[in-house]
C-alpha cells in the first residue's frame, strides 16, 4: 500500500513538473531557430505524456492552449486541442486562446481554434439535447395516465 501511495504522490510530482516545464516553453517567443523547433518537440513529448493542459502560468493564469496560440505554435496546438476539454476557458483578463490568437493575428492558430470552439460548442449542444431527452423519457415512464372513471347515466 505504501509502495502505491509513493508511486501515486511520485506520478503527480512528475505531472506537476512537467506541467510547469510546458508552459515555460510555450511562453518562449517563436524565433524559427533551430532550439525553437527542439523545443517544440519536447512541448509535444510532454504533452504526450500527460502533461497536465489545465495548467495554468501564476501571473496570467493562461493555459499551454493560451500560450501555444499566443506564439502561433500550430504543432504544438495539433496536440493540444484533441486533449483540451474546454477551448473556451478564459485567463486573468477574461480572454480565451481564440482571442489571443486573433490578436496577434495568427491565422493557423486562428483556424485551429475557431473549428475546435466550434466543435466544442456542437458537443454541449448535443449534451444538453440528449439530457432533456433522458428527462422527457424518465418524466413519461413515472406518470400513469388514468381514464377517467365513466359516469353513468344514472336511474332516477
Amino acid at each position: 500500500m505504501a509502495l502505491a501511495q509513493a508511486f501515486n504522490t511520485a506520478s503527480q510530482n512528475t505531472t506537476a513538473a512537467d506541467a510547469s516545464e510546458l508552459l515555460e516553453i510555450l511562453q518562449r517567443k517563436r524565433d524559427g531557430s533551430s532550439e525553437n523547433r527542439g523545443l517544440n518537440e519536447r512541448a509535444i513529448e510532454l504533452i504526450q505524456q500527460g502533461a497536465s493542459l489545465s495548467a495554468t502560468d501564476a501571473e496570467h493564469q493562461r493555459t499551454p492552449l493560451m500560450w501555444a496560440s499566443i506564439n502561433c505554435r500550430a504543432k504544438v496546438l495539433d496536440e493540444i486541442i484533441p486533449r483540451t476539454q474546454n477551448p473556451l476557458i478564459t485567463d486573468k483578463q477574461g480572454k480565451t486562446a481564440l482571442d489571443y490568437a486573433r490578436q496577434h493575428k495568427h491565422k493557423p492558430a486562428i483556424e485551429r481554434l475557431e473549428d475546435a470552439e466550434k466543435t466544442y460548442r456542437q458537443r454541449l449542444l448535443a449534451e444538453a439535447q440528449d439530457v432533456t431527452t433522458k428527462r422527457a423519457t424518465k418524466i413519461l415512464k413515472t406518470l400513469t395516465f388514468k381514464k377517467p372513471a365513466a359516469q353513468g347515466t344514472g336511474n332516477r
